[in-house]
């Protein structure tokens, strides 16, 4: 099989499958997102790197267009990788290059990965679901804002479940809004996770009444979880693992070593 869809993953570079991992290093050509690791792109060595990642607020490349780049590098016969992040599937518009390679009668693989929608809660300590708590869980994307054309329906959602709201950051005070109109409690339990599962991790937990006032600071990617299961985190923090947050930039001066007798004559 020479032309592979892969999950790269939420966002630490180890965790990618294995399989994916394994398809990476044998790749002759990656076509990446712009969020995938660079620790993964360092692995397809000797691979042609192209970038056709998505950032908000700047130009971006039509899928269209980038399905139409995935059939041509998959029809030179090169091992051919499209690395996107998360899940192909969810949220990732795999399915839109899938039916692309189909359409040119290319055969593919889909090699799943780990999605931002249920990794991040589980790296932070938030339970999706549990006994005695929520029973069942939604995912919604945050990237338009409620009641636009193509946004997400936040109007009728069991408010006894938990939701995730992947890409939540820019439109969050729109989206709880939204929610308290439906009939979301104030004192609902809700968690906010910022460049979750890299280093650069960032986890805050209030309740939808303030967690506007918590988002302070916070930059995309940013995954919003509500519900009961927020409640855990309290719980489990002081054994749960994670990694350290980045250090705060210094203001202080530089430090410039001492000259020595000689270099100061």
């Amino acid at each position: 099989m020479n032309v592979s869809i892969v999950g790269a993953g939420p966002g630490a570079p180890d965790l990618i499958t294995v399989r994916g991992m394994r398809r990476l290093q044998a790749a002759q050509v990656v076509l990446h997102d712009r969020l995938v690791a660079p620790e993964l792109l360092a692995e397809a060595t000797g691979a042609r790197l192209v970038n056709v990642g998505k950032a908000p607020h700047r130009g971006r490349l039509p899928q269209e267009e980038v399905d139409r780049m995935l059939v041509h590098e998959a029809s030179t016969g090169q091992r051919v990788v499209r690395l996107k992040g998360g899940d192909p599937f969810v949220f990732g518009l795999g399915a839109s290059e899938a039916r692309a390679l189909a359409a040119a009668g290319i055969d593919f693989e889909i090699v799943p990965g780990l999605s931002a929608s249920t990794a991040l809660a589980s790296l932070a300590g938030l339970a999706l679901t549990d006994k005695g708590g929520p029973t069942a869980f939604c995912v919604l994307s945050g990237h338009l804002p409620p009641g636009a054309p193509g946004a997400a329906d936040f109007d009728r959602l069991p408010v006894h479940s938990s939701l995730v709201v992947l890409m939540g950051r820019r439109y969050l005070a729109a989206i709880v809004a939204r929610l308290r109109a439906a009939g979301w409690a104030a004192d609902t339990p809700a968690a906010l996770i910022a460049s979750g599962s890299t280093p650069g991790q960032r986890v805050r937990v209030g309740v939808l009444g303030d967690i506007i006032d918590h988002a302070a600071g916070l930059a995309p990617p940013t995954t919003l979880v509500i519900g009961k299961g927020v409640t855990l985190r309290a719980r489990l923090a002081p054994h749960l693992f994670e990694p350290p947050p980045p250090p705060e930039p210094s203001t202080a001066a530089p430090w410039c070593p001492p000259r020595s007798r000689e270099g100061a004559a």
